[in-house]
């Protein structure tokens, strides 16, 4: 019927009406043999001599007045346009590395979130440049996954071992702030690949509770571990049902899986999945090809020191200290509290608070450290990225408090004296002598 449906780079779907146009051009070879303006080319118009045939003076004329346009179209408008969603063109990742700002072809500037796989702020027309920088600060962490956006949409793709890169205290990871995971550490990457499989894990539990056994590679039975119980569900992400899980041999090869996560449900052939896939859901820890569980995140070495202008406080012992690289100032301060049993000065003392940070401040190359900054950003934004990372520590400095205007207006003599308070332990809140790390605690496409 001449109606053409057609789907280009942006993400509308538009119909154009291609009858009337193309009846005119039956209707005109049916006369004298005469070039037509939508089939020749710009140089072809400038070689056909006036006088020839009346369309012949209209391309004549028409290539005066553009001499390098092409062939003119049949129609200029679609008739209908189904609107699409705007496709995304750019996008940058975040540092804390779960939240991505999105350019679309509308010029909107998005926040998303990749544990949630949802939209979590929009911030309208913006330069998107301009807010990229205004939202940096200073964080590092560990690349656990890359974005693209070539197809108009965020793809998030998993490669193995940096999908486990990221070990992060539940509250860094996106998780509520509760007191029982102040020191909860949580793996992303073990997290989202247990979600995009979720199904696959319980339909396997079920058969193991069943007598059934696991599946190997080649599709034999055989058996396999049971899914510990220790495994906290409730560190989970949620992600919407519809969220496309794509595997791969390679960034750029052919899918040998594309489904969403609601049709993932365990009777997929065992070969279309990594090893180390395989191993991590059947055994519910990050595992190698072999089955092995990973090693530990990496440590970062310090030094830790009575500050120059602190001389009457104690000093640590000389050592090289070993921690997770995403312990916290406040865990530093900790540690050295509870090897020193360093006591609070009577002029420090404020009522209802013994936490640690009230009264000591963490500094390196002589600049106070946030308290809830980690090793790795402090290492990175602090220390330079010098080889031997060092850190002093001192009583936080304290302004005096003004006395109440009341009391200000009294006579010397009739001021009330204070009596004399005894010193007080900071407490940090953690077991004396325990080491400082003891309590430190869109799409998906996978490639093997």
């Amino acid at each position: 019927d001449e109606l053409l449906w057609v789907s280009g780079t942006h993400s509308d779907l538009e119909c154009w009406d291609c009858r009337a146009p193309l009846l005119k051009e039956r209707d005109r070879s049916r006369g004298p043999r005469a070039p037509s303006l939508h089939t020749i080319s710009a140089v072809q118009r400038r070689n056909i001599p006036f006088g020839a045939s009346a369309s012949s003076n209209l391309a004549a004329v028409a290539a005066a007045d553009q001499p390098e346009a092409g062939p003119l179209p049949l129609v200029e408008q679609p008739c209908v346009v189904v609107q699409g969603l705007p496709a995304i063109v750019k996008h940058d990742f975040l540092e804390n590395r779960r939240h991505v700002l999105t350019l679309d072809t509308a010029g909107m500037v998005s926040a998303w979130d990749v544990t949630s796989g949802k939209r979590v702020k929009d911030f309208g027309k913006v330069d998107f440049d301009q807010h990229r920088k205004a939202l940096e600060e200073e964080l590092v962490v560990p690349a656990w996954c890359s974005v693209d956006c070539r197809l108009g949409s965020l793809t998030v793709n998993l490669d193995f071992p940096q999908v486990f890169a990221a070990e992060l205290y539940a509250v860094d990871a996106g998780h509520e702030r509760l007191p029982d995971l102040e020191d909860q550490k949580v793996n992303v990457g073990f997290r989202i690949v247990r979600m995009l499989f979720k199904y696959w894990i319980a339909y396997h539990c079920q058969r193991r509770g069943g007598g059934g056994n696991g599946m190997s590679r080649d599709g034999d039975e055989e058996d396999v571990p049971p899914m510990p119980e220790e495994v906290d569900e409730t560190l989970d992400y949620k992600l919407p049902e519809d969220t496309r899980v794509v595997v791969t041999e390679g960034a750029m090869a052919a899918p040998l899986l594309c489904k969403r996560v609601a049709e993932v449900d365990g009777t997929e052939d065992p070969q279309l999945l990594p090893e180390w896939l395989l191993h991590t859901l059947e055994r519910g820890y990050t595992a190698n090809d072999r089955g092995e569980p990973l090693s530990e995140a990496p440590k970062i070495g310090f030094h830790l020191m009575r500050s120059p202008t602190c001389g009457d406080m104690r000093q640590m012992q000389a050592g090289k200290l070993n921690a997770p690289q995403i312990l916290r100032a406040r865990k530093v301060l900790a540690y050295a509290v509870s090897k020193l049993a360093l006591e609070i000065p009577p002029h420090m003392r404020r009522a209802g608070t013994d936490d640690v940070v009230e009264y000591l401040e963490l500094l390196c190359n002589e600049r106070v450290v946030p308290p809830e900054m980690n090793l790795m950003t402090i290492r990175r934004f602090y220390a330079k990225g010098a080889d031997e990372l060092t850190l002093h520590y001192r009583w936080k400095q304290v302004q005096p408090q003004p006395l109440p205007q009341q009391q200000q207006q009294q006579p010397p003599q009739q001021q009330a004296m204070a009596p004399p308070v005894a010193p007080r332990r900071v407490s940090n809140r953690q077991s004396p002598g325990s080491s400082p790390h003891s309590q430190a605690s869109t799409q998906y496409r996978g490639t093997h």
